[in-house]
């Protein structure tokens, strides 16, 4: 390599020249032949250009072609520039495409510029450059404005408008996307229209608009299907899935996104397939499927680090960590939240790192740190109400509530609990709204209004059903059963413990199913079935124990020792070491 780098340099200018000429042409023709023009910028379907052999040395060729003495050459040299960039968009390779559209958006001018900085800025927003991507778009905004292109002008505008919503500025955003969609509604352009009527409903979504939401990702799919283009009619299925999941549908939900799945494949949209089977992932791990939305999960972290999609990235490790805390495995859920948020705050992703602060906020609860836990839970409530993301804003008000009955500051935390379902019933957030409740009904368990706490028990979990929430029907029908041991309904505690447990064995709610446990042995204590209570009290403790949860098991002993003191029998529990 040095040897032919300094036989290079000992060449004239001249003679180098030619050699480039002469390497143009023989590339060329052991690819078959010069690849088709790629047609104006501008064009309709320009960015998808025909696959040709020499598109895998495109870049190489344009090299030789700028350097050439030819000057018809050295005329193909943007030309291929463009096949390379456009086979690196094809190909997922986002750095390359960004590096090469910025190349010729600075050896261009006027709209071929313009339209250079647009695309270098969607392929520094697909790798999570988001800073980069936002003076990008900005830049390729004025300079199409400029140009007097309204069709390419609302383009850009679109995609400058979901940098500011993945940066968490949807008021921006949407200001953005109406401008665009102005001038998209007065052109034939239907997929960037459809694309543009979608990306509007996505920040109506999250901002908890959700009847408005649904309208334009139904509108959205009519006219993305109306143009023919199957890999964006799987980007609005997944869309519209989003706003089925929020509404409580389900099963709605999965089918949608199991047709957008098909059509992302038949398609080769790597990048949205990720998604999707992530978001798949997510439907079953809110119904308890733990295994199977684990597989999934795996399955989309390899789709997005294949592509280079960093955003993705965190976020499926996000989901994986959820996976972990629910499961009981507190360390590794931390450890994987730390590594999410990393990559979130790298790309910019705003509004999904204030989710994931407030759920590291619950691991740190879990494991006993009470002040990072609160610390934690207002940065998180800072970037929802910053971003506008109502839905998270009310659940952050739940969990806040959650550490102040803690610490037994109870009028404090019902406030909370009445602030977090001020917002998320007018949001039609269903399965929000049924955790909120469950979590007052505990609060009113915790201070004996125990007729509050069955009517709050029973409308939670008729929410949890609705909602297919298997794990917070669990949790509740355990802090039901306790409402029915304060009020002397032994066969029906007996009754929820046993469906609480089972349900907690199905969603692999290990440590829930500990604690359940516990509370069944000390009930059957209660009533004289010594032997019973034994078996539940060591299977509860062993389980407790091994996630390293002593303080559970220390804290309920003491309720246990005065029962069996009562009975004149020896103590039960396996006391932690």
């Amino acid at each position: 390599m040095l040897l032919r780098d300094a036989a290079y340099q000992l060449q004239l200018p001249g003679d180098r020249a030619r050699l480039h000429g002469l390497a143009f042409a023989a590339i060329e023709r052991m690819c078959g032949g010069r690849a088709p023009e790629p047609g104006a910028i501008d064009a309709p379907g320009a960015q998808s250009l025909t696959p040709h052999p020499a598109d895998a040395v495109a870049e190489e060729l344009s090299e030789h072609a700028a350097l050439s003495s030819s000057s018809e050459d050295r005329a193909l040299a943007g030309w291929y520039r463009r096949r390379a960039a456009a086979n690196a968009d094809r190909n997922d390779r986002g750095d390359v495409s960004e590096r090469l559209w910025r190349r010729h958006a600075a050896e261009s001018s006027g709209l071929e510029r313009g339209e250079a900085l647009r695309r270098a800025g969607v392929s520094a927003n697909r790798a999570g450059r988001t800073d980069a991507a936002r003076e990008l778009l900005e830049s390729a905004v004025d300079a199409l404005r400029t140009c007097h292109h309204p069709r390419l002008t609302a383009i850009a505008t679109v995609d400058l408008g979901m940098v500011f919503k993945n940066l968490g500025r949807l008021p921006e955003a949407e200001r953005l996307l109406e401008e665009a969609l102005v001038l998209l509604r007065d052109s034939d352009d239907a997929r960037a229209l459809g694309m543009a009527v979608m990306n509007l409903g996505a920040v109506f979504l999250h901002t908890g608009r959700m009847e408005r939401a649904e309208e334009l990702h139904n509108e959205a799919l009519s006219i993305v299907r109306r143009s023919g283009d199957r890999g964006r009619e799987g980007v609005a299925l997944a869309g519209l899935a989003h706003v089925y999941r929020g509404t409580a549908r389900a099963k709605l939900a999965e089918d949608t996104l199991r047709a957008a799945l098909v059509l992302e494949r038949e398609s080769g949209d790597r990048r949205n397939e990720g998604s999707t089977l992530a978001n798949i992932g997510n439907l079953l791990a809110d119904r308890g499927e733990v295994e199977a939305a684990r597989q999934l999960y795996e399955q989309a972290m390899v789709v997005h680090r294949a592509v280079g999609e960093r955003r993705g990235e965190g976020l499926v490790l996000g989901y994986l960590a959820s996976l972990n805390t629910d499961t009981g495995r507190l360390l590794e859920a931390e450890n994987l939240y730390e590594k999410a948020l990393a990559i979130l705050r790298e790309t910019g992703a705003r509004t999904y790192e204030g989710i994931m602060l407030g759920n590291l906020a619950n691991v740190y609860r879990g494991s006993g740190r009470a002040e990072a836990a609160a610390r934690t839970q207002r940065e998180a409530l800072a970037i929802h109400r910053e971003t506008g993301n109502r839905a998270s804003e009310g659940l952050t008000l739940v969990n806040l509530a959650n550490l102040l009955r803690d610490a037994g500051q109870l009028e404090e935390a019902e406030s909370l609990y009445g602030q977090a379902l001020d917002i998320l019933r007018p949001l039609g957030d269903r399965r929000r709204e049924g955790m909120a409740l469950g979590n007052l009904a505990g609060l009113y368990r915790d201070t004996g209004r125990y007729a509050s706490a069955e009517t709050s028990y029973g409308h939670a979990l008729a929410l949890h059903r609705e909602t297919h929430n298997r794990r917070h029907e669990g949790m509740d029908l355990m802090g039901l059963a306790e409402v029915f041991v304060f009020t002397k309904r032994p066969e029906a505690a007996e009754s929820m413990y046993r469906e609480a447990y089972r349900i907690h064995g199905e969603v692999q709610n290990l440590r829930d199913a500990g604690l359940t446990q516990l509370r069944l042995a000390c009930l059957l204590a209660d009533r004289g079935r010594i032997d019973e209570a034994r078996v539940a009290w060591n299977e509860g403790a062993t389980r407790l124990i091994d996630l390293a949860d002593t303080r559970t098991v220390k804290r309920i002993s003491e309720d246990m020792l005065e029962i069996c003191r009562r009975a004149g029998v020896p103590p039960l529990d396996r006391a932690p070491e």
